[in-house]
């Protein structure tokens, strides 16, 4: 899928990733979640309209996070119906990189969030693990290390996860 601008040209673009069985008909969207600050991720729409041009993106931030804390929302998620979790980090040391992970209970890694050196960062989680299956409910723990350039890792900030299926 492109987005153009009223001249037609190519503003983004993104490749529709293999989806959740269920999800048909479900858009994806751009989701703008510190409008006007940095990078937009792409989420499959959660809005019950779905996706619209011309309407604030449903899982829009309008303010940035303030303070070192790390979040997870929403905080169980189920994503058997398609639901994603978005983690939020709002800064960290100047010229600092952070790398998240999701791990289970007994510390084997579940998945790879990615990293980053852009702060406010965003992270999407749609449930599925490093062997393409999703997570089974259960409770996970997301790690969020902070490296330093010169000192490697500075902290780690841990959150306590879960990831169930709501009963319909």
């Amino acid at each position: 899928m492109i987005v153009a601008d009223r001249w037609c040209l190519p503003l983004d673009r993104v490749a529709y990733p293999p989806q959740p069985t269920g999800t048909k008909g479900q858009s994806l969207e751009r989701v703008d979640v510190f409008p006007g600050i940095r990078e937009h991720v792409w989420a499959l729409s959660r809005s019950p309209g779905g996706a619209s041009p011309g309407v604030i993106s449903y899982g829009a931030i309008v303010e940035p996070p303030q303070g070192r804390m790390v979040t997870a929302e929403p905080n169980p998620f189920d994503p058997y119906s398609g639901e994603n979790m978005v983690v939020t980090v709002p800064d960290a040391d100047v010229g600092g990189r952070v790398v998240l992970g999701i791990y289970d209970t007994n510390g084997g890694r579940v998945a790879d969030m990615g990293s980053t050196t852009a702060f406010p960062a965003v992270f999407v989680w749609d449930g599925y693990g490093v062997d393409g299956r999703i997570a089974p409910a259960g409770l996970y723990i997301l790690a969020c290390e902070f490296y330093s350039e010169t000192d490697g890792v500075r902290r780690v900030e841990k959150v306590v996860i879960g990831c169930a299926r709501r009963k319909r």
